[in-house]
């Protein structure tokens, strides 16, 4: 996803939106202090896996967040608790909205829907 996050990145950043790619590697344990930092440093957050969504990283980051009584924006980006056809994977993630052009599509949205700084972090 990390490919795919720098792309969509490129892209805002051309219209005027900052985005940082943290590439957070592993799941469990999460690192806790690039959280603290992201968390301190962005509003809007968008957590993108190549995973079911629920259960997955991003519940992993709310739940985290929640305990530390943060109190970011955050955009989930992944797999739905639902059957998801056969194709390849660039059609998946098409489909998924989770390719470069996705990932671009739902952060300029969230971005437009929460606006008051220009700065995500993906």
């Amino acid at each position: 996803m990390v490919q795919y996050s720098i792309e969509a990145a490129e892209k805002l950043m051309n219209e005027g939106i900052s985005a940082e790619v943290v590439n957070m590697r592993y799941v469990k344990p999460l690192d806790l202090e690039l959280l603290d930092r992201v968390a301190n440093k962005f509003n809007k957050i968008i957590t993108i896996e190549e995973n079911s969504l629920a259960g997955g990283f991003g519940s992993s980051v709310v739940e985290y967040f929640s305990d530390k009584h943060y109190k970011n924006n955050i955009l989930r980006l992944g797999l739905p608790d639902s059957f998801v056809d056969h194709g390849t994977q660039a059609e998946l993630y098409s489909i998924l909205e989770i390719d470069s052009a996705g990932i671009y599509k739902n952060v300029k949205k969230f971005f437009e829907e929460s606006s008051s700084h220009n700065e995500v972090v993906a």
